[in-house]
């Protein structure tokens, strides 16, 4: 209460009495967004400098052996697109959805998504929006990322109309290396509920398959998973990943 006491003025041992102080919140939250935009700044700086650079001694077979076409990315860094996608006649299309690193951005054109998911409900999502600027939702408007994913959806449904009765067309989806948390719900479900569409699920050990599979629970409801999940053509699959290979095995 003491820390926060600046937002309302004075400390209030319950909550219930406090009283806000407009003058206060605006100038408390224009520093609280100053200070955001400088810290990821910083980790665009730390990840373009440090992180990138560092040469990687393993590879893994699972993502090296899969013929991509669109990788969507939840991570700032380039680390499939550096390290996997290596015959560059093939053409990739990429779309980091969180924001990518650039060396040469600054304080005002970083595009990193860093802020707080939803924490509110109903009709209140709507009208307290003094702490916009701090959401996901609203950093990824604002700054135009992570939205090329819904073009390959509409595209991919124009596909399937013009050669389903030519062929019985399949598309792939691989994740690798995501929880599967409700935060990125609305996109998992759109790419997992695609038509004609196969998703295989890599996991690490039994404990985060456990939690990946109650995670999405979440995101598509037990009866649609449960549905997806059995059967001969099974929608959804999940493979233990296998083991990683050092850079020089793998060149041999």
């Amino acid at each position: 209460m003491n820390i926060l006491s600046p937002l309302w003025g004075k400390a209030d041992s319950d909550r219930e009495l406090i009283s806000f102080e407009e003058k206060a919140i605006t100038y408390r939250k224009t520093q609280f967004l100053k200070d955001l935009n400088r810290l990821t700044r910083c980790l665009e700086i730390y990840l373009g400098e440090f992180v990138e650079e560092i040469k990687p001694q393993v590879k893994l077979p699972d993502i090296e052996g899969l013929d991509v076409n669109c990788a969507l990315s939840f991570n700032y860094t380039h680390t499939y697109e550096n390290f996997y996608h290596t015959d560059k006649s093939k053409d990739v299309k990429y779309d980091y959805i969180h924001g990518e690193v650039k060396k040469d951005s600054t304080i005002e054109t970083c595009n990193l998504i860093l802020g707080i998911d939803e924490y509110l409900e109903g009709e209140e999502k709507n009208k307290l929006n003094e702490f916009i600027q701090l959401k996901k939702f609203y950093q990824k408007i604002y700054k135009k990322t992570g939205c090329k994913y819904v073009d390959w959806i509409r595209k991919n449904e124009e596909w399937l109309k013009r050669y389903s009765k030519v062929k019985n067309p399949e598309n792939n989806i691989y994740i690798w290396g995501h929880s599967l948390d409700i935060t990125d719900g609305d996109i998992l479900s759109s790419l997992i509920n695609m038509p004609n569409t196969k998703t295989t699920i890599f996991y690490h050990n039994q404990e985060a398959l456990g939690n990946q599979i109650g995670n999405l629970v979440k995101v598509l409801g037990e009866n649609e998973l449960i549905s997806m999940l059995h059967g001969e053509n099974a929608r959804i699959v999940f493979k233990e990943q296998q083991k990683e290979e050092s850079v020089d095995e793998n060149k041999n």
